[in-house]
């Protein structure tokens, strides 16, 4: 899997994608998606908090699921990850990917990415164990 980093609203408007990119923006509830650059492949676009439990406006198994249907579809191109800031929500999407996709060592990528939500990543790799994903 080609995942291309993480990047905060402001950056991630202004790239230019080339053929073959595709982008997950997030961003909370309250706010509007960044206008992106004509272009991109796919885009998924997720509206959620940027916090470490469960309520009715955290991350959840719907878009973990949505993430990683997402991620298999566009399996084959580079993957972009924005969040507004560019630090934990995007960190912690593209922690678990890498570890489960690239089989990067958690420890590492913790390292690279201190600031990452945890509960967004093991969200999502809990979720691709339940094998609940896969979309028929």
């Amino acid at each position: 899997m080609n995942l291309a980093g993480v990047f905060n609203r402001e950056t991630i408007a202004k790239i230019i994608p080339k053929p073959g990119n595709v982008v997950i923006l997030i961003t909370c509830p309250e706010n509007d998606f960044p206008i992106l650059e004509d272009g991109w492949d796919d885009i998924l676009r997720l509206r959620f908090d940027d916090i470490n439990q469960k309520s009715d406006t955290s991350f959840s198994e719907y878009e973990a699921k949505k993430i990683l249907n997402f991620v298999i579809k566009n399996f084959d191109k580079y993957i972009f990850i924005s969040c507004d800031a560019g630090l934990s929500r995007s960190a912690g999407v593209f922690v678990a990917l890498d570890w489960l996709f690239n089989h990067r060592e958690l420890v590492d990528l913790s390292a690279k990415y201190p600031l990452h939500n945890t509960y967004v990543r093991d969200k999502i790799i809990e979720t691709w164990y339940k094998g609940i994903w896969y979309d028929n």
